[in-house]
């Protein structure tokens, strides 16, 4: 197990200059680890588990990125779906307010009115 922590080199201990203390560190981690971390993971048939801090604020970032580029993806190819069929940009406009909106609306009804006993999974 490799152990790496604070302070750096240059601080007095932990608490000095921490924010700044926890970037460097934080960068210095994502500059010379991640690449090594992703491509161990699939090397042989040993499998490569790791936990690395510095990196859990990125890798979130990342998978949110991704989903919410989905998300706009689909609303994008909808609205285009939509007014390619009807021609007319306020049904387009209209079709996706409608979709969006339903998603606050089946929560309500999911956790009100079904008072939340079915299961989905």
């Amino acid at each position: 197990m490799i152990r790496f922590g604070l302070p750096l080199n240059g601080y007095r201990n932990q608490d000095d200059r921490n924010k700044e203390q926890k970037e460097t560190f934080s960068k210095c981690f994502r500059d010379e680890f991640n690449t090594y971390l992703k491509n161990t993971k699939e090397v042989g048939n040993v499998e490569v588990l790791f936990f690395a801090t510095a990196l859990i604020r990125d890798e979130f970032l990342s998978i949110i990125l991704v989903d919410c580029l989905k998300v706009i993806a689909s609303l994008t190819l909808v609205f285009l779906w939509i007014y390619f069929q009807t021609g007319s940009i306020l049904i387009a406009t209209a079709g996706i307010t409608e979709i969006i909106l339903s998603i606050p609306l089946a929560f309500f009804f999911y956790y009100t009115i079904l008072d939340s006993s079915i299961s989905i999974l």
